[in-house]
């Protein structure tokens, strides 16, 4: 028998070998122990380096005997080698970087091929008809500026404005929802359509009112108020054409497209699923009258009935102000619309305080949860 030491990673191992082993079957007793498949098992020995199958005199027939032949060379012997494993580890590593190799190129060759494709004629100048006509950030919360930046980018993006542009819409005016006065302990607004095109108000703060939210999300939802435009039910018309505005907000962009996704984009803010229990509102749709919420058929509860009316018709919009709205439709499209507005009493400093509303909507809420805890106990 021929002993001998084996150092492989740090550690040493002592073999008791027959000496009329033939090399070939010492290596794969060393496959065995180590899954380093033979034909890539390396040994290294004092006095005779590295071990070579083909060098021996008999190849890899030589017996161990032979091949380790001298007492320093049996007593550390070297092996080096990749577990089969590690290898494929390996390989799938290489794999995939030829792939993204061949996404680069492909990408090159589409960036190429688009060069070479004459310009689009598109204006730069944003359409003078087919356009939101005016921007109201509300008056009385903070960071206007920001407010009215915010509104702006919406109606100049290049999505947005080549929307407009192919359905022919003109909207008088692009406003803002108000988080405390557009929540309750049921659901919370994030948009409205007042009129089919009159104007669109979308929720763009955060419910602490010193930030905004997820300017994607609240394009869908603009994309939403748009399709209001068009059919004031949410029904299966209405869907379909809300998708296509989606798509086309991207689509006809451009510049906008970002290549392939390759992780899920997430927005975790206030109103857009920081509370599971929470039920969200989108719109109104069209004219002002039932409040359709998301994720339910059910209407909210409210002491002042509403009906959806037609597009000439008598509209109370808000609390705090009275609006008498007179609609000709010229085009199921766009809507010219003549309002004449008569403001009621102005509010007192605490109901244009932003803390108070604050206040409010924090009441609702603990309202809400007192009923519902009251009513699961009552169940019980």
């Amino acid at each position: 028998m021929t002993v001998l030491t084996i150092s492989f990673k740090g550690e040493s191992r002592e073999l008791n070998i027959d000496d009329a082993l033939p090399y070939s079957e010492f290596l794969q007793e060393i496959e065995k122990e180590t899954q380093i498949p033979a034909e890539f098992v390396k040994l290294i020995t004092a006095g005779l380096g590295v071990i070579k199958a083909d060098k021996l005199a008999n190849g890899g027939a030589t017996p161990i005997s032979k091949v380790f032949h001298t007492e320093q060379s049996r007593k550390k012997i070297i092996l080096m080698g990749t577990p089969i494993n590690k290898m494929e580890e390996l390989q799938e590593t290489e794999a995939a970087k030829a792939r993204e190799h061949a996404r680069y190129l492909q990408r090159s060759q589409n960036l190429r091929r688009l060069a070479r494709r004459p310009a689009r004629t598109q204006s730069a100048v944003p359409s003078s008809t087919y356009t939101f006509h005016k921007i109201e950030p509300l008056a009385g919360l903070p960071h206007p500026e920001k407010a009215r930046a915010y509104l702006e980018r919406l109606r100049d993006d290049r999505g947005i404005r080549a929307i407009m542009e192919k359905y022919k819409w003109s909207v008088g005016v692009l406003s803002e929802l108000d988080p405390a006065s557009s929540t309750s302990h049921q659901s919370r607004l994030l948009g409205l359509n007042t009129g089919m095109g009159q104007m669109i108000q979308l929720r763009i703060r955060t419910d602490d009112y010193q930030g905004f939210c997820n300017y994607k999300e609240v394009r869908k939802v603009l994309c939403h108020e748009l399709t209001h435009n068009v059919h004031s039910e949410h029904d299966r018309k209405f869907w379909d054409l809300c998708k296509i505005l989606e798509r086309e907000a991207v689509d006809l962009d451009p510049f906008g497209h970002s290549g392939r996704q390759l992780g899920p984009d997430i927005y975790d803010g206030p109103g857009f699923g920081a509370d599971l229990d929470e039920l969200l509102a989108v719109d109104e749709g069209g004219l002002i009258g039932s409040t359709q919420r998301l994720g339910t058929l059910e209407p909210p509860s409210t002491s002042t009935s509403h009906s959806r009316s037609k597009p000439t018709s008598t509209i109370t919009s808000s609390p705090t102000s009275t609006s008498t709205a007179t609609t000709t439709n010229s085009s199921p499209l766009v809507p010219s619309t003549t309002t004449e507005s008569t403001p009621t009493s102005p509010p007192t400093d605490e109901d244009d305080s932003v803390q108070a509303r604050i206040r409010r909507a924090a009441e609702e809420r603990r309202r809400h949860n007192k009923q519902t805890h009251e009513e699961s106990q009552a169940g019980n």
